[in-house]
C-alpha cells in the first residue's frame, strides 16, 4: 500500500480492505490487531 493513501484521507472502507488484503498475507489472522488498529484510526479522528 503506498503511503500516500494513508495522506490523501481514504475511506476507512478502502483502508480496511488494504489492510485486510496486507493481513491475507500473514500466516496468523490475529483480528484484536485489526481492532486496535482501526481504534487508533478513530483516535487520530479519520
Amino acid at each position: 500500500m503506498p503511503l500516500r493513501t494513508l495522506f490523501e484521507k481514504p475511506l476507512l472502507s478502502d483502508l480496511a480492505f488494504e489492510v485486510a488484503a496486507l493481513t491475507d498475507n500473514t500466516t496468523d489472522n490475529d483480528w484484536s490487531d485489526m481492532d486496535q488498529f482501526m481504534d487508533s484510526l478513530e483516535e487520530f479522528g479519520a
